[in-house]
């Protein structure tokens, strides 16, 4: 697969067996998106990205993880965020999509395994997990 975008810098891509994932962030202002193409499902997904800069984008199967900072805030807020972008792992028709808890800096995943840093006043906290492949809805 070949493909030509037009971006700026903080452009950021991941690639894992799974998923082809990358993000545009247009020229100049607006939002920007991540696109993330299901390499075992042959299809694709868009996530919009308002008013978010993209740093760290990582993938691990069929998982996408990212940190947004947001530039527009006064302090500088940093989010991360777990994606899952095969449809068929979750059981549900769509992909999943969720932040990590409290004002995460930065996320990673290996597998089904994920661990992230979470600040706490002049505290950091490394925290593991792990990402259950269905999620239970009542």
């Amino acid at each position: 697969m070949l493909l030509e975008i037009e971006h700026d810098s903080s452009s950021e891509v991941a690639v894992s067996d799974d998923v082809i994932a990358w993000t545009v962030m247009p020229v100049g202002a607006g939002s920007g998106a991540l696109y993330v193409f299901d390499r075992v499902g042959d299809g694709d997904s868009v996530v919009q990205l308002p008013d978010g800069v993209v740093d760290d984008l990582r993938a691990s199967g069929g998982l996408v993880s990212w940190t947004s900072t947001d530039t527009a805030a006064e302090n500088l807020a940093d989010v991360s965020y777990l994606y899952r972008a095969t449809a068929s792992a979750s059981g549900y028709d769509g992909p999943d999509l969720a932040g990590f808890p409290g004002g995460s800096v930065t996320a990673s995943l290996a597998g089904d395994r994920t661990a992230w840093l979470e600040n706490a006043g002049t505290r950091q906290w490394l925290v593991g997990g792990a990402v259950i492949p269905v999620l239970e809805r009542g």
